[in-house]
């Protein structure tokens, strides 16, 4: 059916409906995907991976993690946004340390030395690319006194709540020597991703029913109706005017 024959009102309402469906399939199916991920958490609420890390360098690190609120936010605000990371040494030849510290201290502790950086996570391994060029050889982690969370032990992991600051998450051999090769399990809990996604699959399903709707009453409204006639009245006439009519011959 062609919009020949539809109104001007149907045609907006058609259009309406395809604009809105991509946005509400994506909230939907997105949604749908975080619920997946949050239904089944692991041990104490943690979503964990068994990953892996292999790198000819002293160390590997990962992203800045920046977190800021407010001081002056409510209480019940912090704990909506509360992040926990749990980390732990599964393997490792040779002994690894893994650690989180200030970014500004990694950084200073890392000067001039050759490090790998995290890029992506693909089928449980960890991708790096390399850093600048520097020394081969770090000083020991395990001398370094700015770390508010960290772990060398297989079975002595750690968990750490994200607090304000910038944060640098940092593996490395526990003598500073190049060359690391290991198993770690990392877990993540977020007190805000299943609301999040229950929100999204909501509201994903109200906009594309709505976005439905429109489109079946845009196609489907003039259908049964009976084609309406020209309207050709004629102008009104007042009672004291004289109406001629052209004579028939």
């Amino acid at each position: 059916m062609g919009t020949s024959g539809m109104t001007r009102g149907r045609i907006v309402a058609l259009v309406t409906g395809c604009v809105l469906a991509l946005p509400g399939l994506g909230m939907l199916f997105g949604g749908a995907g975080l619920l997946v991920v949050t239904a089944a958490p692991g041990e104490d609420g943690f979503a964990t991976s068994t990953v892996s890390m292999s790198s000819p360098r002293a160390a590997i690190t990962s992203d800045e993690v920046t977190f800021h609120l407010d001081a002056a936010a409510p209480d019940w605000l912090a704990d909506v946004f509360r992040t926990d990371v749990r980390m732990d040494v599964v393997t490792s030849d040779p002994d690894a340390f893994v650690g989180v510290g200030p970014t500004d201290d990694v950084e200073a502790w890392l000067d001039g030395a050759a490090v790998d950086h995290v890029t992506n996570l693909t089928g449980g391994e960890v991708v790096v690319t390399p850093g600048t060029d520097g020394t081969a050889t770090i000083a020991s982690p395990l001398e370094q006194d700015f770390w508010v969370a960290s772990t060398t032990t297989a079975g002595d992991g750690f968990d750490w709540t994200v607090t304000d600051g910038r944060w640098t998450v940092v593996a490395a051999t526990t003598d500073g020597q190049p060359g690391i090769d290991g198993v770690l399990d990392v877990g993540v809990r977020t007190a805000f991703l299943r609301p999040l996604a229950t929100f999204l699959t909501v509201a994903g399903a109200l906009v594309g029913l709505g976005a439905l709707g429109l489109v079946l009453g845009a196609i489907l409204g003039g259908r049964g109706r009976p084609p309406q006639p020209p309207d050709h009245h004629l102008p009104p006439v007042r009672d004291d005017e004289v109406v001629r009519v052209p004579a028939i011959r």
